[in-house]
């Protein structure tokens, strides 16, 4: 090999060892970032707190109760601040009682019809409407009076001899027409017959007054808050009550008794109502901490003995088991992400040793063959000096 043919060689050789110095530096740099990011990791990881399941004894409570004979009173809480004269604590209890409260029902086959009386010899009904007047169907024909006195004088007749209505003479022989066996005004829902609502009876009263808080806007509530007429019956073994707005509209609404509109008649039904109460009051203890009695200013300071029960907030509980497993699960997931992250760095760093140990064994072999063509060509140089000398 001649020596411009070694220079070339080693210009060429030179450039492939500093690429290879070069990727060498590239693969250190992408090791350093792989060691910063597990390095990362793993203070992520140690700064991570596992979370740890609730316990179930630091749900558990001792509920005190007492009763005086009446009712069952259970103690939400005790404050044992109290600063009252003749007192211990400040004490927050509960009870249930049965409370009425309105309610109604949409009856979707009323069946509404107004009350009447019928002749069977002649077919003419009558039937009192709550205006006073009368309405008489008579041939299929319906027609409204405003008096007994206004009936033609064939349907006066039928109907005196059936005993519907009566003739009332007065010293003049003038007749006067008035109910006989004739219904006063009213109505039929379905096979139950209404009568007329006494407001003047304390239950009845009650109950209308607890209808009209329940539904302020209904037909029924204008009507109590007026004073007019309501009327009662009973449906399924329950006293119902409805206006004559609603009766009437319910007639009024097809000439098919099985097509009318819907009614909304009400009634009053139970619920269980919670009241809370707070009183001053003297708590007592026994010897193992636990209260064993209790006099409260609400009951004039008579002195009960405290039922305790161990109850537990399962409520709760529930809450904070829910709480812990969605915890730990995010807990888990990110455990995961880590560990695999971790191995994944862990391979493309073997994978940057692997091609390091390659690259420096090849950065050997170019620096072992630079030094031998620098030898050639030293040889080369001597070789041509003792030529010319």
């Amino acid at each position: 090999m001649g020596l411009a043919a070694s220079q070339a060689r080693l210009l060429g050789i030179g450039s492939k060892k500093i690429n290879t110095e070069w990727q060498g530096q590239q693969i250190n740099q992408a090791r350093t970032a792989l060691a910063n990011e597990a390095s990362r990791l793993w203070q992520e990881y140690y700064s991570m707190k596992e979370p740890v399941a609730p316990d179930i004894t630091n749900y558990a409570s001792n509920q005190y109760s007492f009763n005086d004979g009446n009712s069952n009173y259970e103690i939400v809480s005790v404050d044992n601040s109290s600063s009252v004269d003749g007192y211990n604590s400040k004490v927050k209890y509960k009870y249930y009682q049965d409370t009425a409260i309105g309610n109604s029902f949409e009856n979707v086959d009323p069946q509404v019809q107004r009350t009447g009386a019928t002749d069977a010899k002649s077919g003419i009904s009558i039937k009192k409407l709550p205006s006073g007047a009368y309405l008489v169907t008579k041939d299929g024909k319906s027609q409204i009076v405003q008096s007994l006195n206004d009936l033609d004088d064939d349907t006066k007749t039928a109907l005196t001899e059936a005993g519907i209505i009566k003739a009332q003479e007065d010293e003049s022989g003038n007749k006067t027409y008035v109910d006989g066996s004739l219904p006063a005004p009213g109505f039929m829902v379905g096979t139950s017959k209404t009568q007329i609502a006494d407001r003047n009876d304390v239950e009845t009263d009650a109950a209308l007054k607890r209808i009209a808080e329940k539904y302020p806007d209904s037909n029924i509530a204008k009507a109590i808050k007026s004073g007019e007429d309501l009327y009662t019956y009973s449906k399924n073994g329950i006293i119902q009550f409805a206006c004559l707005e609603d009766l009437e509209k319910s007639i009024n609404s097809s000439s098919k008794i099985d097509n009318q509109s819907s009614l909304m008649q009400y009634s009053t039904k139970f619920i269980q109502e919670e009241i809370v109460k707070t009183s001053d009051a003297v708590v007592e203890k026994n010897s193992t901490g636990r209260y064993r009695s209790i006099s409260l200013a609400d009951f004039s300071n008579k002195e009960f003995s405290l039922h305790a029960e161990s109850t537990t907030d399962n409520e709760a509980y529930d809450a904070a088991i829910k709480k812990y497993n969605q915890e730990k699960q995010a807990y888990d997931d990110r455990v995961n992400q880590i560990e695999n992250s971790r191995k994944k760095i862990h391979e493309e760093d073997r994978t940057l040793e692997l091609r390091l140990k390659t690259l420096d064994t090849e950065h050997n072999a170019l620096q072992n063959e630079i030094e031998t063509i620098k030898k050639i060509m030293e040889k080369k140089v001597d070789e041509t000096y003792k030529t010319f000398q």
